[in-house]
């Protein structure tokens, strides 16, 4: 027996049943639900009828989960969080779709009841958390395999810190039918073998700078000040006073590096 759009297709002797006739239209694409009012015409149609019913409760019962469609992996909670609000400025207009990040450092119970209870189409998450859910036998081990999009963001630093491991396993959970886009600032060794584990053989290879571009580092001016302790504080003062003077446009960024002793 199959059992289709509202239609049932009998075979094992049984003919068509008031049954059809009697059931209610389906709803998300589930089986219809039958009504209780039914014409009883033989023993055959009583079958026919306890089957469909049981068929229908079965359907009822099971809980239809939304997939993700796209993930980003990154390799620092920071990281994460900057990319899911920029993402979530890209949706303001888009009802109904969601980011959710997984982080380290956060509650795993509650990350797992938001991942339930509100939408979540697209994950930004870290490595080692997000492996965490997936081992956890949550239902987003089942959700990720709808995904449609695999984003690796700088690819090179998820190999410094550790995390080759962990992605491989993720990788391992994912479809293989998918797009996947994997984001370095470098091309070490490593990033080129999570090319071949996370990539297609006819993947294409975007370089933004080109080989004939002359390194940052060459390009600007670069001094070494030597000056007392006590006068560091002064110092600084007045040469970001004098950057933002000469280039009231542009912004200065300043570095303090600790040295310990």
């Amino acid at each position: 027996m199959m059992l289709s759009g509202g239609l049932c297709c009998c075979s094992n002797g049984y003919h068509w049943s008031s049954v059809i006739r009697a059931s209610s239209p389906s709803v998300n694409g589930n089986l219809p639900i039958t009504s209780n009012h039914t014409e009883k015409k033989d023993n055959s149609d009583k079958a026919h009828v306890s089957q469909v019913n049981q068929t229908t409760t079965v359907t009822e019962a099971t809980p239809v989960v939304p997939p993700v469609f796209i993930l980003i992996l990154c390799p620092t909670r920071e990281l994460a969080s900057q990319l899911a609000a920029e993402a979530n400025v890209l949706l303001k207009y888009y009802n109904g779709i969601g980011v959710q990040t997984l982080v380290g450092g956060t509650c795993f119970k509650v990350d797992q009841k938001r991942l339930e209870s509100e939408p979540c189409q697209i994950i930004v998450a870290t490595p080692g958390r997000l492996l965490d859910h997936v081992e956890n036998k949550s239902t987003l081990s089942v959700r990720l395999m709808g995904l449609k999009m695999l984003i690796l963001d700088e690819a090179d630093h998820l190999l410094y810190l550790g995390f080759r491991r962990d992605v491989e396993k993720i990788v391992d959970c994912l479809p293989r039918q998918r797009q996947s886009l994997l984001f370095s600032a470098t091309v070490p060794k490593g990033v080129r073998r999570i090319y071949q584990l996370v990539l297609k053989r006819e993947h294409a290879f975007i370089d933004t700078v080109g080989l004939g571009c002359v390194e940052t580092h060459e390009k600007v001016k670069q001094y070494l000040l030597v000056e007392p302790h006590e006068l560091h504080f002064q110092i600084v003062h007045q040469l970001l006073k004098k950057h933002i003077s000469l280039e009231p446009e542009y912004k200065v960024i300043f570095f303090f590096v600790r040295l310990g002793w």
